[in-house]
């Protein structure tokens, strides 16, 4: 099995024919309407991962747009 480390990657070996991947549907929109490759909508697979916000310095978050993202991530998380 091939790993590919890239979205283009991915994308381009799936339009060549390697088997079904899973990528955001933002990346291959594009590829979707243009009908060169398929969504195949899968019911009930949960694949949400947790991320991890990281920056040089203090522990506390930089000001601005930094601390405003991680605010609304945070949020968004609690929901």
């Amino acid at each position: 099995a091939a790993e590919l480390t890239t979205t283009s990657g991915i994308r381009s070996a799936v339009s060549a024919g390697s088997p079904p991947a899973f990528m955001s549907r933002r990346s291959v929109r594009s590829d979707v309407e243009a009908g060169r490759l398929v969504e195949v909508p899968i019911i009930g697979l949960d694949l949400s991962r947790d991320l991890t916000a990281l920056w040089v310095g203090s522990g506390r978050p930089p000001a601005g747009p930094v601390r405003d993202l991680l605010a609304i991530a945070t949020k968004a998380r609690t929901r």
